[in-house]
């Protein structure tokens, strides 16, 4: 026998103590070294004729058994050795504490009562009821934000009916042509969770499932299909569809599944029968959102209030949490809530998590302004949703009612057309404030659409969306109309380029969602107030002041490339690229322009930047206006694009387009302005003389009439 073992040793350590009582003395034990599975095994055999190896097999399977027990929701207690039972932890690794808020999540398992512990909150127990059908159950509990989640195996011998399809919740369809259906079905089945095949019968029945109910007008109900219809003549109502079947004993068996028909009203509170409003449909504290549901809440919200029938605003949900609804995707919203507190809508992107858009009321200017108020009051806020669910979220807020009407869209006689932009885009220079501002020099265009400049200065993508610019244009959109998205980029706002990319392709899927096309831009060339030699190189004379940094290459250029397929995406307008190659040409003609040589030339241009990002006011933005509205060349601008894209929506061929010069053979006067016209072209011309052209769209080229 080897040296006996010394006994446990201890160290010393002193704690502050307080103004009550001084500094104490502790002892803390001292650890020596950590024994291992390995040690164990070796010990008890050295104890008794079992192998090393046998008694790890026996011990790893005992740790697999506490496991798998601690999953179904046991607890496992050795004598002797210690009690092990289940918890939930965030996930930092900290216990969660707070009460535990258990559910069953498959709403087709009924009869199973979940009672939680009076001692401790975190346990429960779960009672299975005479009509609880055999088959698996997901046992949800939710601790302080956090969930864990568990399996139950119900394996009664007795026969039961399970529904195999069933809904809880039919939403009335807002547009008079559509119908909402649901199907339901069921069986019998075994303690297995087998079908054993036997017929069953549904029926409809009250709320309460006790007496045979008629469906009000615009509800039907199809016995043999199994199938629940609902227009838009609808109300909303709640009743029960019963399943019945005969096991094979001869027994009947029966389950049932409570069904809510409901409007986009939606009375928050108690759940109470009595405090719910005419009309309207409950939403309480255990109304959670689920799929199958079509409406609810996320997070933890508490009933307050006096329940009264008569009065919407009577009783209210308290609490941080989110109202989220399904609706139709790509849909406009008038939505009327009764609250305090504050409130934001719909998220742009995974690559935005937490920039949610801060909702305004109806009447004021999206500018990150907060509904904050100490009493209950009615707002209107108008929110296009571009998925198929409307999320509100709500703190630090008491929420009574929310009632959502959908505005209907219908394509304007003219379309519209939308620029989304920083002040690249808003100010003097950019193709969207020449376009605003010289509509009357473009008559062909003016008569297929009516323009509107959206640029707003320093915004970047977060906070053109946060702030609500972005939703001011989808909220405006018709069927067909046309938005332009460019230069989203020179205000970065700390955003790498993938972080740009993402929700860059979120603008362009919430435009489509709403019934626009999309054309997509390059950034307005790059000017420098350092001078002009920043961006004009005198060796190669040449220009480079097309933008290509990270976001233009990671975002509009790739974005356009990967989606180009798209039908409703319609091109992609290089005016960077444009406006390096119309200053090219623009030094090497300087002679003809007026300028003693080429440096005085290529500084006149810059000249037309008031910075690095602007161009100037005044005739010298006419350079900027014509390359980026006319192109250059065979390369399409704005207008020639945006008329391409209407006229042939109106299957016509092209344009007329007519020129006049005076005396002297200067250009006064053009109903259009083309691409640039050929040398030969230019030959033609004579003075006091009115030329025609016909645009064509096959090669982008202005083509004189015969």
């Amino acid at each position: 026998m080897g040296k006996p073992r010394s006994g446990i040793q201890v160290s010393i350590y002193n704690t502050p103590g307080n103004e009550q009582c001084g500094p104490t003395s502790c002892a803390r034990v001292i650890t020596r070294d950590t024994k291992r599975m390995n040690d164990i095994c070796e010990y008890i055999s050295e104890c008794s004729s079992v192998t090393s190896a046998d008694i790890k097999g026996v011990l790893e399977a005992l740790t697999s058994y506490i496991g798998r027990e601690l999953s179904y929701g046991y607890s496992v207690e050795l004598e002797g050795l210690g009690h092990f039972s289940p918890s939930v932890k965030s996930k930092e690794g900290y216990n969660i504490t707070g009460a535990a808020e258990w559910s069953i999540l498959e709403d087709d398992m009924q009869d199973i009562i979940i009672t939680p512990d009076v001692v401790d909150s975190h346990k429960a127990t779960i009672t299975l009821g005479e009509g609880a059908s055999a088959g698996e159950a997901t046992v949800q509990v939710n601790i302080g934000g956090y969930t864990k989640t568990i399996k139950l195996n119900i394996t009664d011998s007795a026969e039961s009916i399970k529904f195999t399809s069933s809904q809880g919740s039919l939403a009335i369809p807002l547009d008079e042509k559509s119908v909402n259906t649901a199907k339901y079905s069921a069986a019998v089945i075994n303690g297995d969770g087998m079908d054993l095949n036997r017929n069953v019968s549904l029926g409809i029945y009250d709320k309460n499932n006790v007496n045979k109910y008629n469906l009000p007008d615009g509800i039907s109900f199809d016995a043999s299909a199994g199938t629940i219809s609902v227009t838009s003549a609808a109300v909303p109502c709640v009743f029960t569809v019963r399943a019945t079947g005969e096991s094979s004993d001869g027994k009947m068996l029966s389950r049932s599944v409570k069904v809510t028909v409901h409007g986009l009203s939606f009375d928050f509170g108690s759940g109470a029968d009595e405090s719910v409003a005419d009309g309207y449909t409950d939403i309480n504290p255990s109304t959670t959102y689920t799929v199958s549901r079509g409406y609810g809440i996320e997070g933890s919200a508490k009933a307050e209030g006096t329940p009264s029938i008569d009065n919407a605003k009577s009783d209210y949900l308290s609490g941080d949490f989110t109202f989220k609804a399904k609706v139709t995707k790509g849909k406009h919203y008038r939505v009327k809530i009764a609250f305090s507190g504050d409130l934001v809508s719909e998220y742009v992107s995974e690559a935005l998590s937490g920039h949610e858009r801060t909702l305004a009321a109806e009447g004021t200017t999206h500018t990150g302004y907060t509904v904050k108020t100490e009493e209950i009051t009615e707002q209107v806020y108008d929110i296009p949703v571009v998925d198929d669910v409307m999320d509100l979220k709500f703190s630090g807020a008491r929420v009574a009612y929310i009632s959502i009407e959908k505005v209907e869209k219908t394509a304007a006689e003219k379309p519209n057309i939308w620029s989304v932009g920083d002040s690249t885009i808003g100010n003097s220079g950019s193709y969207a404030y020449n376009l605003a501002r010289d509509q009357a020099n473009y008559p062909e265009l003016t008569a297929l659409a009516d323009y509107h400049n959206n640029g707003k200065g320093s915004r970047n993508l977060k906070t053109y969306y946060t702030q609500g610019w972005l939703d001011n244009i989808l909220i405006n959109i018709r069927p067909g109309d046309i938005v332009t998205i460019g230069n989203m980029g020179t205000n970065p706002g700390g955003m790498s380029g993938t972080q740009f990319k993402a929700p860059l392709d979120y603008y362009v899927d919430a435009c489509l969602a709403m019934g626009a096309k999309v054309i997509l831009t390059s950034y307005t060339p790059h000017g420098c107030v350092e001078g002009y030699e920043y961006v004009y190189d005198k060796t190669t004379h040449t220009f480079h002041g097309c933008r290509e940094d990270a976001y233009d290459s990671l975002g509009i250029r790739v974005i356009y490339e990967e989606r180009k397929d798209d039908p409703d995406i319609l091109g992609f307008i290089d005016i960077g690229l444009n406006a390096d190659n119309a200053f090219n040409e623009y030094v090497a003609d300087y002679a003809k322009n007026g300028y003693e040589n080429e440096d005085a030339a290529a500084k006149a241009i810059m000249d037309c930047f008031g910075d690095h990002n602007h161009y100037g006011n005044g005739g010298r933005s006419q350079l900027a206006g014509d390359l980026m509205l006319n192109g250059y060349g065979t390369a399409p601008g704005i207008v020639s694009e945006l008329v391409r894209v209407l006229t042939e929506s109106t299957n016509k061929p092209c344009v007329k387009i007519e020129a006049e010069y005076d005396d002297n053979g200067t250009l006064v006067n053009l109903t259009t302005t083309p691409a640039k016209v050929s040398e030969a072209q230019k030959a033609e011309r004579s003075k006091n003389s009115l030329i025609t052209y016909w645009y064509s769209f096959e090669n982008m080229r202005p083509v004189i009439s015969e």
